[in-house]
């Protein structure tokens, strides 16, 4: 008895979704306007056939959830187009490439283009050759049985992206990589898109040059054939060109994002694939190593996975808050998958009361905030319940605020709180505010973040002194036990003896990562000269060991190989070595010698501290409000900018 009353349920439930489902096709064919004859065409091109039901279904689906969909045309946008050939053929700097771009064809701007809603301007040949080439790769392929017919609806099926130019591509590509591929069906394991998905992630990694830069304006995606042609921008750009491809063979693959990284003032975009039982592989092309998700370490706070399909339980529920959102959670394309990246490590996050701006638990709903340098962009929402406020299924150590919105703009309702998250207990609080007291602020840098990963490479470095050229005996000067803080460490030695060849040995496993070293005879010497020794080769050709003594903080070298790698001097004659610096390979983010520097801390807003020009590599600031959030300003150059703590005489950057 229960089972047939649970069989009636589950029938009751599935026509309850069909009626719900033809009420908003009904709906949204109303509101194609003179469009609805093209959407039409394709409905009655597939219904009423029982051969083709999967292929009707599969046309609802693209025009149920095509009114959000949208895409953008003008001469702007096509001119912007070379700047992506630029970057792919020209090896110049590419800062220079998007200011070239800028100077012929003027600042971008969504104001010289024209907005095109999909529903309004989808014709039926477009749809139906989507929908064919879609299928006919879903069937053909030897893994896509182990795909189920809602993965391919969102990972196959869809005919766009995002907001690119619409275009036919899915013939194009499939003619081009399809024989990249044919191998595979012969293969054991054939049944597994994973095995299909290494194999094309290598063969696009090594076809042609790939080019990784930020230069890329606020701008619409750029549409199959750019990404696949060119291969250049930043990782949305990268990530969609491995999309493109992959859904053109029938591999089922998406798109994760974050919309800012934890610690950092971008976001960040990469793929995922679904294996033969629907689980998620993670790949950061070019990088072409498929991981677990669990195995992603950045700090992530929050990550969605996109789907053409609006996440209507969502959507629901914010429309059902009456209130205003953010643009980023209006329409939500997505999901939370946060806990398949976090694993162990995701918490909830409970905002103690006493945090929080007076009024603050009278707002229906809050967002919890990262900082953009100094601006702060909401990640998640949640409902003020009469127990607080808990942001569910949140991962990593980070500055967080909350917010309400209201308006156009957020309305904060609380200060930075720092949360320190640790896999084997609950995540520590601590509101940053001024605490009435004064301290004195020796400041290194403006960021690390960017340098952490190069500067750890020191640790184990080793600088040595010899008087035979090959080091077959040799003396250890100095061994780096602590990560470089600063960009010029000075090392004073106490041996008085003399020594003709010196050099910098980099630790194994760390390419010999360093950007510069000087060695003195005195005090008060200038830095010693000699010929340039070392291991020729470097990973791209340009970071040579002859860069270690060049003058030039800011060019380093990275040898060819893991291990074995050193730079030294030939001084010509046995010197003695009374003093060393040396500096780390870093991105230009500390502190460069005659730039203008303004420090600020946080107050429920950003307050100034005060203007300096730097005279060294490194700042004094005196009489700071102590225990609250900074901020250090380049007005000279660059944007690297994070917000950091002070304690025990450093920085701590987040």
């Amino acid at each position: 008895m229960q089972a047939l009353r649970n069989i009636i349920l589950s029938s009751l439930l599935l026509l309850l979704a069909a009626c719900q489902s033809n009420d908003r096709l009904a709906a949204i064919l109303n509101a194609a306007g003179e469009n609805r004859a093209e959407l039409t065409k394709v409905l009655n091109r597939y219904r009423g056939n029982p051969a083709d039901s999967l292929k009707y279904r599969a046309a609802c689906f693209l025009i149920e959830n095509m009114p959000s969909y949208h895409y953008y045309t003008g001469k702007l946008l096509d001119d912007y187009a070379a700047l992506y050939q630029a970057l792919s053929q020209s090896f110049t700097p590419p800062a220079e490439i998007a200011d070239s771009i800028r100077q012929i064809y003027g600042e971008f701007s969504y104001s010289q283009l024209t907005r095109h809603q999909d529903l309004l301007t989808v014709d039926s040949a477009y749809l139906v050759n989507n929908i064919e080439w879609a299928f006919k790769v879903w069937q053909e392929q030897p893994w896509g049985k182990n795909v189920t017919f809602d993965n391919f609806c969102e990972y196959i099926l869809p005919y766009r992206v995002g907001d690119e130019t619409l275009a036919y591509w899915r013939e194009e590509l499939y003619h081009k990589y399809q024989p990249v591929i044919d191998s595979i069906a012969r293969t054991t394991d054939c049944s597994d898109p994973l095995v299909a998905a290494k194999a094309i992630s290598e063969y696009l990694a090594l076809e042609n040059r790939i080019f990784f830069t930020l230069q890329i304006p606020s701008m619409p995606h750029a549409g199959a054939r750019t990404t696949t042609t060119w291969k250049s921008g930043t990782c949305r750009e990268l990530a969609d060109c491995l999309l493109y491809v992959s859904r053109a063979l029938g591999i089922p693959c998406g798109l994760d994002r974050m919309e800012l990284v934890g610690n950092w003032n971008a976001g960040h975009f990469w793929n995922f694939f679904l294996d033969s039982h629907g689980n998620s592989r993670m790949v950061e092309f070019p990088n072409v190593r498929l991981r677990l998700p669990e195995t992603f370490v950045e700090p992530k706070c929050k990550i969605h996975r996109i789907t053409f399909s609006l996440n209507r339980e969502l959507q629901q529920q914010i429309d059902a808050l009456s209130t205003s959102v953010p643009p980023v959670f209006r329409n939500p394309h997505y999901r939370d998958v946060t806990p398949i990246y976090a694993g162990r490590l995701g918490y909830d996050l409970s905002i103690p009361s006493h945090y929080l701006y007076p009024g603050a638990l009278k707002e229906k709903i809050v967002y919890l905030c990262l900082s953009n340098r100094q601006d702060w962009t909401p990640i998640a929402w949640t409902k003020v319940e009469k127990s607080g406020i808990c942001f569910r299924d949140v991962e990593g150590s980070a500055v967080f605020r909350v917010a309400a919105y209201a308006d156009g703009k957020l309305q904060f309702l609380s200060n930075p709180i720092v949360v320190q998250a640790t896999p084997d207990s609950l995540p520590t609080t601590t509101l940053l505010a001024c605490n009435g007291e004064k301290e004195e602020q020796v400041l290194f840098y403006k960021s690390t973040v960017m340098t952490d990963s190069i500067s750890l490479k020191m640790l184990g470095g080793v600088f040595e002194g010899s008087n035979q050229s090959d080091f077959s005996l040799r003396d250890t000067l100095y061994q780096i036990t602590e990560v470089p803080h600063r960009l010029f460490t000075q090392v004073d030695l106490s041996s008085e003896k003399k020594y003709r060849y010196v050099r910098y040995r980099g630790a194994d496993s760390c390419y010999c990562n360093i950007s510069e070293v000087a060695f003195y005879d005195g005090p008060d010497s200038i830095p010693l000269r000699g010929k340039i020794i070392g291991t020729p080769g470097s990973r791209d050709g340009k970071h040579e060991y002859t860069q270690v003594f060049d003058g030039d903080p800011y060019t380093s070298f990275d040898y060819k190989l893991p291990s074995g790698g050193w730079s030294g001097l030939d001084l010509g004659r046995p010197t003695a070595i009374r003093r060393l610096v040396y500096t780390p390979r870093n991105h230009d983010n500390h502190i460069r010698k005659g730039d203008r520097y303004e420090l600020f801390y946080f107050d429920k807003n950003w307050v100034s501290v005060g203007g300096q020009i730097a005279g060294s590599d490194s700042l004094v600031y005196r009489d700071v409000p102590k225990g609250t959030l900074y901020y250090l300003r380049n007005w000279t150059r660059g944007t690297d900018e994070r917000i950091f703590v002070y304690g025990d005489g450093r920085q701590r950057v987040w």
